[in-house]
């Protein structure tokens, strides 16, 4: 927590650990401008007497209590609950999150004009903030989240309704931007489990049609190509910008897929040829 060293000279200028913490449990403010101009006097004066590292410590330190004493204990039932009920529940924390780490940065503005463009290995108090957002909370709920994702896209299968688009948004946002500038997180613990979940929903719908064969050969390839259609829709609603290659390739592997599950209709339910046939049959076209 803050040095002592910190807590005394905080208490001098009239800031403390405590008031930037009601900072952000409230929607009263303090006195800002009093603030940020105690913040830049301690941090333009010489070493050993500059407080920019301090400062930047105290920052931190505060944006960490508030997601472990407020924000995590708040999503514990939403977490073990799961569905769209946390989809919507993170929406409103992460906003949160955004705001009220905005409202802190505000206090310590002279930090990001000078010390974190100047100082080695810093973090921009933004990024900072999301970092302490990926490591108390993030870490906490990303599992649960996606497999809340994952269900909200059952229910779109099955119901033709996705949830909320503002919901999905906040969501994918904070998948990305918990990333820090790059994509790694979002595209391992979401976009990944998204996109292998609908491969393996696909597939298994297709067999499914193909082993029941109750339906004429062009029946099953008009419903094999509107189903296509739909899952990269309803994938597509679920994901950013940021996948749409990655999504033409499950789309073009998903058509392969179609064309190759109609010859087996075809020429093995419609017209009975044994199973080594139709397997000769696929090699030629392919």
């Amino acid at each position: 927590m803050i040095a002592e060293r910190v807590s005394r000279i905080l208490r001098a200028i009239g800031l403390s650990f405590f008031s930037l913490f009601s900072l952000l449990c409230t929607k009263t403010d303090m006195d800002t401008e009093h603030s940020i101009s105690a913040v830049h006097k301690m941090c333009t004066k010489p070493y050993p007497n500059n407080w920019c590292h301090d400062f930047y410590r105290l920052y931190g330190d505060t944006v960490q209590s508030y997601l472990q004493i407020i924000i995590l204990p708040r999503l514990r039932d939403p977490i073990q609950r799961g569905g769209t009920a946390l989809l919507t529940e993170m929406q409103c924390h992460w906003s949160e999150h955004k705001e009220k780490s905005s409202r802190l940065r505000k206090v310590f503005v002279y930090l990001d004009r000078y010390y974190t463009q100047n100082a080695r290995c810093v973090l921009p108090l933004e990024q900072f903030a999301h970092y302490h957002f990926k490591i108390h909370i993030y870490d906490e709920v990303k599992s649960a989240v996606t497999s809340a994702v994952i269900y909200s896209i059952n229910e779109g299968r099955r119901s033709g309704e996705i949830i909320g688009r503002d919901v999905l948004s906040a969501i994918v946002e904070m998948y990305e931007t918990v990333g820090i500038g790059m994509f790694d997180f979002y595209t391992a613990d979401l976009e990944t489990p998204v996109v292998e979940s609908s491969r393996q929903y696909f597939s298994e719908l297709l067999q499914g049609w193909v082993d029941d064969g109750i339906v004429s050969a062009s029946t099953f390839l008009t419903n094999a190509e509107r189903a296509r259609k739909e899952e990269l829709a309803v994938i597509t609603g679920h994901l950013s910008e940021a996948s749409k290659p990655r999504l033409v390739q499950l789309d073009d592997e998903n058509r392969v897929l179609v064309r190759r599950s109609f010859v087996t209709y075809y020429f093995g339910v419609c017209k009975g040829l044994p199973e080594d046939a139709v397997k000769v049959i696929h090699a030629f076209i392919e």
